[in-house]
């Protein structure tokens, strides 16, 4: 897909025999890890800056442990020769080895561009009970309290994460907190 929510790790091979440069990309918060081709040929050219889009290798059915499901895959790595992936599952305390014919078979099942539903999308008011310097923490709102990374808040910075502090009020995009209790 071309929607990336929190990207972590990155790791490419060439297939020299189809002159394609392949990345794989930790799509950490959306659970999942996608391949993303781009012909060496435009690159060559010249093409202009565009959006790819990518399918899905690892992961993708959701937030969990199950064999389709990834808890923040936050690096990957890719054997040049066999193909084979390798995903750091940091949520889940492992490592998920991906060979190329599994990676091959998932990228053909149909996947949303996200795993944040249309409730999700809409932006709240809320109130900070929490945010820590890593660029995530809590917020309140409705007497709902819903986890939040720095990339789900509607504040502009010139760098770095929002400063945020217990007590302000912020706009963000929710995400429950089912994960972090």
């Amino acid at each position: 897909s071309d929607e990336l929510y929190h990207p972590l790790g990155l790791s490419s091979r060439v297939v020299s025999d189809q002159n394609d440069i392949v990345l794989f990309v930790g799509d950490s918060l959306n659970y999942r890890v996608q391949q993303i081709r781009i012909s060496k040929n435009s690159l060559a050219a010249g093409d202009q800056l565009r959006p790819v889009r990518g399918s899905t290798v690892a992961g993708g059915k959701g937030l969990g442990s199950e064999v389709q499901e990834l808890g923040q895959p936050i690096s990957v790595s890719v054997d040049t020769s066999s193909g084979v992936l390798y995903v750091a599952d940091s949520d889940n305390r492992r490592v998920i080895v991906v060979p190329a014919r599994e990676q091959e078979r998932l990228s053909k099942i149909i996947r949303p561009a996200t795993s944040l539903e249309d409730s999700d999308r809409q932006t709240r008011s809320g109130v900070v009970s929490d945010f820590r310097p890593g660029g995530y923490g809590f917020i309140l709102a409705d007497k709902v309290r819903y986890f939040a990374h720095h990339s789900d808040i509607v504040q502009e910075v010139r760098y770095g994460y929002p400063s945020l502090n217990k007590g302000d009020q912020v706009q963000f995009y929710s995400r429950p907190d089912a994960k972090w209790g």
